[in-house]
């Protein structure tokens, strides 16, 4: 699929992006993909201090007072991950229009990971853990993604009607 470009974006995506509204990511993905990228931005350029918008954004997203304990709690699972990786994370520009409309493979496998731990889903989330951080121990990280999600508000239980 072919995304019009954003004004002042002509970047187009690499083959293993995919377009964030056709990831299946809901509200709660989607906020913390956010969040991510503010802190990946503040690690590239330290100047930018995103880091301060990446704990707007969790406010905003999660309230204040759960904000503050998500904002934390993402920023230290990163490190997390960040000390067991040995290369770059790609991720896109938290405030491009046209570049933060696709989620690179990082991003992908992180949400994937994350949105696999808030369904309760072990085996898919440490799979994913364990590609993100290349095939090293990924257990220390995993186990912090975990302390958010228990954060996290909960998922709606969907009831399955058997039809006979």
């Amino acid at each position: 699929m072919r995304v019009p470009a954003a004004r002042n974006c002509n970047r187009q995506p690499s083959p293993k992006e995919v377009y964030v509204n056709s990831a299946g990511l809901d509200d709660t993905d989607v906020a913390l993909l956010e969040i991510v990228r503010f802190y990946l931005q503040t690690f590239v350029v330290e100047s930018s201090q995103s880091w301060i918008l990446a704990l707007k954004a969790a406010e905003k997203y999660f309230g204040m007072q759960e904000g503050a304990r998500v904002g934390v709690r993402l920023l230290l699972a990163l490190q997390e991950m960040r000390f067991a990786r040995r290369s770059v994370f790609s991720f896109n520009a938290p405030q491009c229009a046209g570049c933060s409309m696709y989620l690179t493979e990082h991003e992908r496998r992180l949400t994937t990971s994350i949105s696999a731990l808030r369904r309760g889903r072990l085996g898919p989330a440490q799979a994913e853990m364990m590609m993100l951080c290349e095939g090293h121990d990924a257990s220390v990280a995993l186990s912090a993604f975990s302390e958010l999600v228990a954060l996290l508000p909960r998922l709606e239980q969907v009831a399955l009607e058997v039809k006979c």
